[in-house]
């Protein structure tokens, strides 16, 4: 006989929290999470990265379940193709102690640091660009340097609204949707935080992590570049809008290179363990200026199309380009309150007029300019009277002697506007500067905002203001100098003495070519006293006039204001004071004694 089995006794069930908010891992397995941050205790338990929805991503996938349309794709099925393990650092860890080298206990091979500027450039050229994106996971271990340029590098230059817009949120919304433009912000963090450590901002107990810090700098700016060449390729105007704030990027990082060499020869010799080549200088002064002329070459062809415009949609469709682990992150730290609490110290920024060598610098130019325009005369004097007395002949002599004309044009046009950046800054009356359309401020942005109103204000040509700094000012100069000019610059300086007489009592004829090429670096290093005075407006150009003056000294000390084929001994050549030099020297005992 079946017997029925008893109902079991009804068994209330216990009230619990449900989990809402866990981590993806708990999410992805339909398993309760405790939501506990960073780590939650599963995941610590099984040894494994823990990763958490943002409330942007969140609200996403809320609203579309809201409106009844197909959910998002989340990273569910993107994580488990590249196998990312999101490591959250402790927030014990020093930023050196984040690096590449630090986490990996310093078992990768350093051969890489050895490389040079040229030999990587070439490197990352031959590379096909995804390969660059590929190492998702370095690229996570390696934000904080994109934290830290949020967090202090884009204040730098921060009391011009166009500037200060676009270094805060313009470009870092762009790197969203723009993996090389998030490399390039990460390059520009990590030289500002070597910038940080080598002036005693930072914590220098870390000091030995500082070649792989510059170096992982210099890979991203390599993979920066990369991108830059790659968008320019498909003369897209989207794509040439976002070269040209791409560009914006680059330029300062090479400045800032620049300093960080500078501060390490300060310091003394480098270790052989520190990464750094101190026996070379990382970038010369026509690196920055190739990618500070390119910045306005790629301004010239993005604007050249006024139909260029970008809408939401667009910037909504590109965030599948970065990886949603690190959209979101990027997303994360912009929508941070701009008035948030930073841990350091802001760069005070000292403009132009108020610099104690600016009152040295306005009674003394005249005179040095009009001795600058009086070399430029006698060189001028010197070719024709060798043009006269060794006429052309022949194809080649008549093109070698058109070639010397307009590289001495360009030299005399270079001085002139040289004198109108002169007038410019200490008599802006002197000077008619063009009218620009005023592109008023608009309201404030979001997240996802179309970056050509800030971009085109921040393209616009400089107004010089005295109670503003005068940086973009003096830049301007750079970017308006004729072309040959700046191939006069790209040849190596010639030799400090020209050849010795073939006998007692004979003269050697003056070296048209050599006169031609000290004009040019003449020039140069007159424009670098203007960069003297700008030197406490940024942190990236505080070593850019004195150190290059000082490099070029030995050429003209002695010889600067001789008469072309003048006599050594002579009165005309004897030595006198170099107007570049004596600025120097100047600003060096006015440094001193304000320190």
């Amino acid at each position: 006989m079946d017997t029925l089995q008893a109902p079991r006794p009804f068994k209330p069930r216990r009230p619990h929290k449900k989990s809402r908010n866990g981590c993806k891992y708990c999410r992805r397995r339909r398993i309760k999470c405790d939501e506990t941050k960073p780590s939650c205790l599963r995941c610590l338990h099984r040894r494994q990265p823990c990763e958490y929805f943002t409330q942007i991503q969140e609200y996403e996938v809320h609203s579309e379940r809201d409106s009844g349309t197909e959910p998002l794709k989340t990273d569910e099925s993107i994580e488990d193709v590249f196998n990312i393990p999101f490591i959250t650092p402790s927030p014990s860890m020093s930023p050196i102690a984040r690096t590449p080298a630090f986490l990996h206990s310093r078992t990768a091979s350093s051969s890489g640091n050895e490389m040079s500027f040229e030999a990587l450039n070439d490197t990352v050229v031959e590379q096909p660009l995804t390969s660059m994106y590929s190492t998702v996971t370095t690229l996570h271990k390696d934000l904080y340097l994109f934290d830290h340029y949020m967090d202090h590098t884009c204040c730098d230059l921060e009391i011009i609204p166009n500037v200060s817009f676009a270094r805060k949120f313009g470009i870092p919304q762009l790197a969203v949707g723009n993996p090389g433009i998030l490399c390039s912000l990460m390059a520009l963090g990590a030289a500002c935080l070597s910038i940080d450590i080598l002036t005693g901002q930072a914590p220098k107990d870390q000091v030995q992590d500082l070649g792989a810090l510059i170096s992982t700098g210099d890979r991203y700016h390599q993979i920066g570049l990369q991108s830059v060449r790659h968008q320019m390729n498909t003369n897209q105007p989207r794509d040439l809008a976002e070269v040209h704030a791409h560009a914006i990027l680059l330029f300062p990082y090479a400045l800032a290179r620049r300093r960080i060499s500078s501060l390490l020869n300060d310091i003394g010799p480098p270790t052989p363990t520190s990464g750094v080549d101190g026996e070379t200088d990382h970038l010369s002064c026509v690196d920055w200026m190739i990618i500070l002329r390119g910045v306005t070459t790629t301004g010239r062809a993005c604007w050249s199309n006024s139909t260029v415009y970008m809408d939401d949609s667009i910037l909504h469709n590109r965030l599948q380009n970065t990886h949603p682990a690190i959209a979101s992150h990027l997303l994360t730290k912009l929508s941070e309150p701009r008035d948030r609490p930073s841990i350091w110290k802001s760069f005070q920024c000292q403009i132009a007029s108020k610099h104690p060598l600016f009152p040295v610098v306005a009674s003394t130019r005249v005179v040095a300019l009009e001795a600058l325009q009086a070399r430029g005369e006698k060189v001028n004097r010197l070719m024709r009277v060798q043009h006269k007395f060794d006429p052309p002949m022949d194809i080649e002599k008549s093109s070698l002697q058109m070639a010397r004309s307009a590289s001495l044009s360009a030299c005399i046009m270079a001085t002139d506007l040289l004198a109108n950046l002169d007038g410019t800054i200490f008599d802006p009356g002197s000077v008619v500067e063009p009218c620009w359309p005023n592109f008023g401020e608009g309201a404030g942005p979001s997240l996802i905002d179309s970056p050509i109103p800030w971009l085109r204000r921040y393209a616009s040509p400089p107004i010089y203001d005295p109670a503003q700094p005068a940086l973009r000012t003096v830049f301007a100069w750079v970017n308006r100098t004729p072309e040959e000019y700046f191939q006069l610059l790209l040849k190596p300086l010639p030799p400090q003495s020209e050849s010795p007489p073939a006998y007692n009592g004979q003269t050697t004829t003056p070296d048209v070519d050599r006169e031609i090429q000290l004009l040019a670096w003449d020039i140069w290093a007159h424009w670098l006293v203007f960069a003297i005075l700008i030197e406490d407006e940024s942190s990236f150009t505080a070593s850019l006039g004195v150190p290059e003056i000082t490099n070029l000294a030995p050429w003209f000390r002695n010889g600067a204001t001789e008469s072309p084929g003048s006599k050594p001994g002579s009165p005309t050549s004897q030595n006198q004071d170099w107007w570049p030099w004596s600025m120097c020297s100047v600003a060096q005992q006015l440094r001193r004694y304000h320190q």
